[in-house]
């Protein structure tokens, strides 16, 4: 939710959370379930710079992750990680579940996961809930 001027904040702020969150037994046990939200004014403008840097974070950090989430609003990328699925190992590709549609729908069906609206910080116009 919030902009980064340098990458090395931004690994910084993952590379923090993910160890607060293995602070907790229950998270070091059942692990943590990754979400990447890619809809409205939440999408990434990076335009891919610093993927390579983020991939080694999460290689590196010792975290479960039990499940990922990936909600998205553009049918291009929804088509292409779609298809990237189709390519990778059946018990990996069971963890991965891929969203498409608006802010709302998202919310619905991250909600049939389990997850409720609530733990998104973001209200129906794209802004931070405070």
């Amino acid at each position: 939710v919030r902009k980064f001027k340098h990458l090395q904040n931004e690994l910084r702020a993952r590379f923090f959370t993910c160890m607060e969150a293995l602070r907790s037994e229950q998270t070091q046990l059942k692990g943590v379930v990754a979400m990447l939200y890619s809809v409205g004014s939440f999408k990434d403008r990076s335009k891919g710079v610093g993927f390579m840097e983020h991939t080694r974070l999460a290689l590196s950090v010792p975290i479960h992750i039990a499940a990922i989430h990936l909600c998205l609003d553009d049918p291009n990328q929804y088509i292409l990680i779609r298809a990237g699925l189709a390519t990778i190992n059946a018990k990996l590709r069971a963890r991965i579940r891929v969203h498409y549609g608006s802010h709302l729908e998202c919310q619905y069906l991250l909600a049939t996961y389990g997850i409720p609206k609530k733990l998104l910080p973001l209200t129906g116009n794209y802004e931070v809930d405070r």
